[in-house]
Parts: structure tokens; C-alpha cells; sequence
């Protein structure tokens, strides 16, 4: 009977060959974890294409001992250098926040998703590239995040389920929103050091003051149909003063979880209202094409 060959051993075989056949003896240090990065491109890849391999095995060569140093945790120096790297490319670019205005640290949190999810960087880019474009990414869902929190999107919901979590009234039936990984993200599509946007010019911040009496209109209107009077000055306490569920749960003589009750109910006439849809289109998609 004959033997089937084993793909994987035989595509790990083909590509060790294919680059002992390109580089000699040029890779004897690397030719492991470079067949690794290689195959795993291969095998996500519904249409691998060949151009990418070299571009692959020139930064995996630039960049490898750099990043098999920072997965090892050999060096503190050298995550050091990542923080400086971090700050000064989100501090320089355009959609960075006043410090003042920031409703969370976009340059600390890109930090911290460049060391959770450094192991799924696969040399399709430079490594530079890989880190700016994680950093651009913490930018735009800064963003996102504040203009969601304005208008109760999926950011909203996320941290009012979070918070009522904690204090142990969520009700089961209701989980925090799912969002896509980081690594999903991107894993898709590396091969851009860098993208540029448009920084927040004077529009936005005229968009979030119209966006802001929009959203408290409708919540009058909301209350009189449901005969709530309470919902306009929850919403303000929670979205505009930042209180805690269990502050406003306080001020209104109601549980944790009947306010959060209402801020879901609130958010979710507004998500739906025609008048303010239109607030909610998605950023541009960012996953750039290979090739």
C-alpha cells in the first residue's frame, strides 16, 4: 500500500528547500523560525502569493532576533525601547487626543496589545511597520470609543455591561458585546509601515456638540413615551458627569440593575432612531490587500 504524504510535514520540508535552495548557506541560525513564519503564512493564506516569501524572509532576517529577544523577555532594555517607540509615533500623529480630553491612554493601551500579541506578528511588514500600524489602530478606536460613548453605540453597552457585572445584578440573559480579536485584525493583512489619517480637525468637535443636543432631544422624547422622567438626567449623570451605576442607582432611589435597565433601553432607541443612524457608519476598513 502506498504511504500518503503528510501535508504539513511535506509543505515544511518544501519550504525549508526552497530556502536552502535561495539563501545557501546564508540561514542556518534562522532557517527554523523562518520556515515557521513561513508556513504559517502559507497555510492562512487561501491564495498565498509567492512575491511574499522573500519579503518575508528579508524581515524575519532585519527583524527576528529582535523579536525572538522581546517573546523571551531577555532584555528589559529592549521593551523600553518599544514604550519610547509607541509614545513618540502616537504622540506625532494626528489623531492623537489632548491629554485633557482622553478618555483612556491610546498610546499605553497600544503598548499593551504590542506585548499581548507580538507572537502573531509574522514578518509580512517590518516590525516597525507592524507596531505603528497596532498604535493606529488604538487611535482610531479611541475615537470610535468616544463617539460611541456620546451616542450609546457598542462602546456604551460594553462598559455599562461590564460595570454592572461587577456589582453582581447584570441579569444572565445579557452579555457584554463580542468584539474581533486584535490578532484577527492584524493577522489579515500587514504590509504598510504606516498609515496615515487626517487628524480631528475643528468638524468634529462642532459634530460632537450637534451629536450631543441631538441625543438629548430624543431622550426627552423617550422619556415621554415611556413616562419615565428619570432617563434624561440617568443618561447625563452616567455619559456626561461620568458617575458610577451604583452612584446614579443612589441618586434616583433604584437598583443597579434597573439602571442599567434603562441606559440599555436609551441606547437602544437610539441606535435604532433615523435621526442619528447615521452616526454609527463603521471607519474606513483598514486591512490592507497583500500583494
Amino acid at each position: 500500500m502506498t504511504q500518503q504524504p503528510n501535508p504539513a510535514v511535506d509543505l515544511v520540508s518544501a519550504t525549508r528547500a526552497w530556502l536552502t535552495t535561495r539563501y545557501g548557506t546564508e540561514l542556518p541560525a534562522a532557517l527554523d523560525g523562518l520556515t515557521s513564519a513561513i508556513v504559517v503564512y502559507l497555510r492562512r493564506s487561501r491564495y498565498p502569493a509567492l512575491s511574499i516569501l522573500p519579503r518575508i524572509a528579508e524581515h524575519y532576517i532585519q527583524d527576528g532576533p529582535r523579536v525572538h529577544a522581546l517573546l523571551a523577555d531577555s532584555d528589559p532594555a529592549e521593551w523600553q525601547r518599544i514604550m519610547q517607540q509607541v509614545v513618540a509615533f502616537a504622540s506625532a500623529h494626528p489623531y492623537y487626543p489632548d491629554i485633557e480630553d482622553a478618555i483612556s491612554a491610546p498610546d499605553l493601551d497600544a503598548y499593551e496589545d504590542i506585548r499581548r500579541n507580538l507572537s502573531s506578528y509574522n514578518f509580512e511588514c517590518p516590525l516597525d511597520g507592524w507596531i505603528n500600524t497596532v498604535v493606529v489602530r488604538r487611535l482610531l478606536r479611541f475615537w470610535r470609543d468616544r463617539q460611541s460613548l456620546r451616542a450609546g453605540g457598542s462602546g456604551f453597552l460594553s462598559k455599562i455591561d461590564r460595570e454592572a457585572q461587577r456589582s453582581g445584578e447584570l441579569p444572565t440573559a445579557i452579555r457584554p458585546n463580542q468584539h474581533m480579536s486584535l490578532d484577527v485584525l492584524l493577522d489579515e493583512a500587514l504590509v504598510a509601515p504606516q498609515i496615515e489619517m487626517r487628524g480631528p480637525a475643528v468638524q468634529d468637535a462642532v459634530e460632537g456638540i450637534v451629536l450631543e443636543d441631538l441625543v438629548g432631544t430624543l431622550i426627552e422624547s423617550l422619556a415621554v413615551q415611556t413616562r419615565d422622567p428619570s432617563l434624561p438626567g440617568i443618561w447625563e449623570a452616567i455619559v456626561v458627569h461620568e458617575h458610577k451605576l451604583r452612584e446614579v442607582a443612589a441618586m434616583y432611589n433604584l437598583s443597579i440593575s434597573q439602571v442599567h435597565y434603562r441606559l440599555r433601553q436609551i441606547s437602544q432607541y437610539l441606535r435604532k432612531h433615523p435621526d442619528i443612524t447615521g452616526w454609527f457608519d463603521p471607519l474606513p476598513d483598514l486591512r490592507l490587500s497583500r500583494g
